[in-house]
């Protein structure tokens, strides 16, 4: 137990400490950030290369720096020089998600999920972030998703909580209403 709580206490420290290292630069230290934790999420291969105990790290940095030397940034590969270091190269994933969210929080931004029976055009997804922005004071992010079982409406989901102004959750409603004025 007590590993994971370094880890998860490693994975904010790097996540903060970069995002204040950043400055102007959080937005594409963090997108740098991402894109190496979804290749090494893609990548089987990668990913036992970056965590393989029988690479010496120096042998590990070199490939690492020969890589990303001249194409990122010089804070990124500063900090993979830390992580490779200090072995932290298995939670370039979850650092990736800790900075995501202090950088939400530096740039007043809120992740949003709408749920749609069929795509919305760009002038109501528009509509969507508008609203939601306005409401809660903070630039929304919106990412759609499309279920044709909600028939109607839509669903929201923002920081945990949902809602639900779909057509099946209405239905539903009324359908619980008749059967309890049954009973």
């Amino acid at each position: 137990m007590a590993h994971k709580n370094s880890n998860s206490s490693a994975v904010a420290a790097y996540a903060q400490a970069a995002i204040e290292l950043a400055g102007d630069q959080a937005t594409e230290l963090g997108g740098e950030i991402a894109d190496l934790a979804q290749l090494v999420s893609q990548d089987p291969m990668l990913k036992a290369f970056m965590v393989d105990p029988s690479i010496r790290l120096e042998e590990r940095w070199g490939v690492l720096q020969r890589a990303f030397k001249g194409s990122s940034s010089p804070l990124f590969l500063n900090l993979l020089g830390v992580m490779c270091q200090k072995n932290r190269l298995a939670l370039i994933h979850e650092i990736a998600i800790a900075y995501s969210q202090l950088l939400d929080v530096k740039l007043n931004r809120v992740r949003v999920e709408v749920t749609v029976a069929r795509n919305l055009d760009e002038q109501e997804l528009r509509d969507v972030k508008d609203r939601v922005s306005a409401s809660l004071g903070k630039t929304a992010m919106v990412e759609q998703k499309i279920d044709d079982s909600i028939i109607g409406g839509l669903v929201l989901k923002v920081q945990g909580k949902v809602m639900d102004a779909s057509v099946k959750a209405q239905l539903d409603a009324m359908r619980r209403q008749l059967l309890a004025s049954r009973a």
